[in-house]
């Protein structure tokens, strides 16, 4: 960091957008969603592998130590936050977020633009257990969770098979299984590190369908195609709700393939609503994503919550929904013109990017 450029030789007097931990789907995502204002602004990223595919999209890469060892990222990330006064810092992946929150409560130079809110906040978004928690804490109606075996052992009375096993740390469908019996159920126990839920409104032909194996079925490749109900919004600076869109989300693989633009009723107000302003109790301003499944009863059902932009965000922003956008707009107090008619149905396309030689500090 010692010989990193100044910020009027990189910036050239344009906002700066940092993305903490570029390289994966996350950073991808923010860049297509910025790709029509790249003239307008400078990105820099910060990765533990300068050499890493998508390190070169960033205008200025600098390496930093990796957030296992918490007090030199900590250290690396705030130095960065001197060196290049950012007006928004986006974090790109779940594990960074307690250490960035800890160090924004250490109230350091430039900390102010970090997306992440309180420790607690953190912690939740980071855990799963914890997160279960919160989300109650928002008057979501969210689906049973269990933890130890007592608790599992309850759940599968109550609910019976499928289940959903989902490791406590992590995002996505990544390490997510579907549980089709006691011995997947017994096997997820003894590796611990997961929650469980009922999986709300599975298949008909799900287990006739799907083979079978020792800790239950990858679920990014429980025959190819997820759908859910997804709500997306940003917690404005007084705590209010901004950009709520509601969608239907068919993911292929673990990844988004259709996206339905719903409209947003009373009780998704409603719940969106208080979600913004109990984030805005835990010094949060940033965007939000609930997920959930509509059961056979109609009733909408949550069993994810996130707090960061998440990796599928570039396929939103065809449906009126650019986050990335709205946050530089929010936190450099500048406007960037919408560029896409806002259409009802988008299957999932990557949005090209400029890729030009970027220079890595």
């Amino acid at each position: 960091m010692s010989d990193a450029p100044s910020t009027r030789s990189v910036a050239d007097g344009k906002p700066v957008v940092l993305m903490i931990s570029t390289g994966g789907g996350v950073s991808e995502a923010i860049l297509d969603c910025l790709a029509a204002y790249r003239d307008r602004l400078t990105i820099v990223g910060t990765t533990t592998d300068p050499t890493a595919i998508g390190a070169s999209d960033c205008d200025v890469c600098v390496p930093v130590a990796p957030v296992t060892v918490e007090d030199e990222f900590i250290r690396d990330i705030g130095e960065v936050l001197q060196v290049f006064r950012p007006q928004i810092a986006f974090p790109c992946r779940d594990a960074d977020l307690v250490g960035l929150a800890r160090l924004k409560t250490s109230r350091s130079e430039g900390a102010e633009a970090l997306l992440v809110g309180s420790m607690a906040l953190a912690t939740a978004m980071n855990d799963k257990l914890p997160m279960v928690a919160f989300a109650r804490r928002c008057g979501l109606p969210f689906a049973s969770t269990a933890h130890t075996e007592v608790e599992a052992l309850d759940l599968v009375r109550r609910h019976g098979f499928p289940l959903i096993a989902k490791p406590r740390q992590g995002s996505g469908s990544k390490g997510v299984y579907v549980l089709l019996s006691d011995s997947h159920l017994e096997s997820c126990l003894n590796r611990g590190g997961f929650v469980f839920q009922p999986y709300i409104d599975p298949p008909a032909d799900l287990i006739e369908r799907l083979p079978d194996t020792r800790l239950g079925l990858p679920f990014e490749q429980s025959g190819g195609l997820d759908r859910f109900v997804a709500i997306r919004g940003l917690s404005g600076r007084s705590g209010e709700l901004l950009n709520a869109i509601k969608v239907d989300v068919v993911n292929q693989f673990g990844r988004p393939f259709r996206l339905t633009r719903r409209p947003l009723d009373a009780v998704d107000s409603q719940i969106a609503e208080a979600v913004a302003g109990t984030l805005f109790e835990e010094d949060y301003v940033g965007a939000f994503a609930l997920q959930g499944r509509v059961d056979r009863t109609g009733t909408l059902t949550y069993f994810e919550m996130l707090t960061r932009i998440g990796g599928g965000t570039a396929g939103f922003v065809p449906l009126g929904c650019n986050q990335p956008r709205l946050l530089v707009e929010m936190f450099a107090g500048i406007e960037l013109p919408e560029t896409t008619a806002q259409a009802s149905v988008v299957e999932w396309r990557s949005v090209p990017r400029p890729r030009a030689e970027r220079s890595t500090t």
